[in-house]
């Protein structure tokens, strides 16, 4: 993550956006020592080589982990300034990032969308699946944010395979709904090519708050991607 964030800064870049679960690994199984043991705290070792990071190259950079935290486990996410700092920190509302046979007491979901304002306005994250729950978007749709960032672990439908057309049609659907939120968006899903029914597809996009993708990266590429959003 360190030398991607080194190759965004030697591209002008001023933030960096990573997938879900990034330093982690989306590992869950239902399993709670299993998934517990992949957890990191907030703040932990990632974050504090980040914070590092950031500071070194003045930019911001914002990511998803598995956050560990009073014995439960969350998909969260964190953003940190050029500085350094740990300016947001979210945790995802939509339930479908674990099986049906999780534990309750132990996995947990996040109830608010916070929002932070400076250099690009307010800004705030939704995480995979939120983008298309409509109670997740509805909450960050009324805080006006100006831009949303979605890391996101997005596996295959059924019946679908990852080449050009497929990432078309998901990026539009990410388009849409950053158009129906009116506002700016990037989205990076992570790379994984466990197999065709179970591996995270990769993809990327930026799209302006009228739903217009800016630039994109297509399904399998293993790449950065920068982009320039007004």
């Amino acid at each position: 993550m360190v030398e991607l964030a080194e190759e965004g800064a030697a591209s002008a870049a001023d933030l960096v956006l990573f997938c879900e679960a990034a330093p982690t690994a989306l590992c869950i199984t239902d399993d709670s020592a299993h998934d517990l043991s992949r957890g990191e705290a907030i703040p932990g070792p990632a974050i504090a080589a980040l914070r590092a990071a950031a500071r070194r190259m003045h930019i911001w950079i914002g990511f998803g982990l598995l956050e560990r935290a009073g014995g439960r486990l969350y998909d969260s996410a964190a953003l940190i300034d050029r500085h350094g700092r740990l300016r947001l920190h979210y945790r995802r509302i939509d339930p479908q990032w674990h099986g049906p046979r999780a534990d309750p007491t132990v996995y947990g979901e996040g109830h608010e969308t916070p929002v932070l304002e400076d250099e690009f306005g307010r800004m705030g994250f939704l995480i995979g699946g939120d983008v298309f729950n409509d109670g997740a978007m509805g909450r960050m749709w009324a805080q006006r944010p100006d831009v949303v960032l979605v890391p996101n672990a997005r596996g295959l439908d059924a019946g679908m395979h990852g080449d050009d057309a497929w990432s078309r049609t998901e990026q539009a659907a990410y388009a849409e709904r950053f158009k129906a939120m009116n506002t700016s968006g990037l989205a990076v899903s992570c790379l994984a090519a466990d197999d065709e029914s179970s591996g995270c597809v990769g993809g990327a996009a930026a799209v302006d708050s009228q739903g217009r993708i800016v630039a994109e990266l297509p399904a399998g590429a293993e790449a950065v991607l920068v982009a320039k959003l007004d």
